[in-house]
């Protein structure tokens, strides 16, 4: 099924109000093991996500009934969301996007931060961070779309990281570009790939005169991108290794589960970034080449 008729079957669902879960009760999908070129694509070069341990790590969003969750308020720090008890959740979903087939993974985080540590304390209400990840590809390029929201600092912004790959039909496919927003409209893109973008890179510091220099001692993967969430809703290139959430494809989700992800009613003032026109526009700013 294209891209453009899933867009009109989300328009029909989302007509309902969806029921909320505390945030720590929410039980994700299990991750099936890959059968299809999609499947085994995503999996292979889904990036990895470090947290800092002075903000929330990501939550599940919605469960098998389709109830998502309830989020927290802006107060007290990371309380509460230091870690996910039933486990952290990516959410897939792929259909043709013109020549290319994009695929897209949905993550939260419970609150948002200013500052190394420091929670936004005047906000009140909800706030969540969700994170949204397109892979796409044609006969040359897939991409990941690492997209990160902040619901009540951003207004409802949201902020990604695209990561470009040649052709993944090929067992030596690699990555050729790296795009990271600035705004909603704008990204800073890189097409030389540095090995301390990937997991496993580590250096030492060894004397070098009156001073130090850095020593790689070891390169590590040439498939796992690692990214930061830091204090602030922007992603961004780690310098330590984070961890894998469990990916679920859009098509093995519930029914219900999906209506709950295409109503926009349950994202606040956003535009639920599913539809065809969102996912065309950012992989337009996106484009490194």
């Amino acid at each position: 099924m294209k891209l453009r008729t899933l867009a009109t079957l989300f328009a029909v669902l989302a007509v309902c109000a969806t029921a909320t879960v505390d945030h720590d009760k929410i039980e994700p999908f299990p991750q099936p093991e890959p059968v299809t070129v999609s499947e085994k694509a995503a999996i292979k070069f889904k990036p990895q996500l470090a947290t800092s341990t002075a903000v929330c790590v990501s939550f599940p969003a919605v469960n098998v009934a389709g109830e998502i969750t309830g989020g927290l308020k802006g107060t007290n720090g990371n309380d509460a969301c230091k870690y996910a008890p039933k486990g952290s959740q990516i959410y897939g979903r792929s259909g043709w996007y013109r020549d290319v087939w994009p695929s897209c993974m949905l993550g939260t985080f419970q609150k948002g931060f200013r500052g190394l540590g420091s929670l936004i304390g005047a906000m009140t209400g909800k706030a969540w961070l969700w994170g949204l990840t397109i892979l796409s590809w044609s006969h040359r390029k897939l991409c990941f779309l690492v997209q990160v929201r902040h619901q009540i600092l951003q207004g409802g912004d949201w902020q990604s990281v695209v990561v470009w790959i040649d052709n993944p039909a090929l067992e030596s496919s690699k990555i050729v570009g790296v795009s990271l927003s600035k705004s909603d409209t704008k990204y800073y893109k890189e097409t030389t790939m540095m090995a301390s973008y990937f997991a496993g890179y580590q250096t030492r510091s060894i004397p070098y005169g009156r001073s130090y220099r850095s020593e790689v001692i070891s390169y590590g993967s040439d498939t796992t991108l690692r990214f930061a969430h830091y204090a602030h809703p922007n992603m961004d290139f780690s310098t330590w290794d984070g961890e894998f959430q469990g990916l679920i494809m859009w098509e093995q989700l519930t029914d219900a589960a999906r209506e709950a992800l295409s109503n926009s009613k349950n994202f606040g003032d956003a535009k639920v970034p599913f539809s065809e026109e969102e996912c065309e526009k950012h992989l337009d700013k996106a484009w490194p080449f």
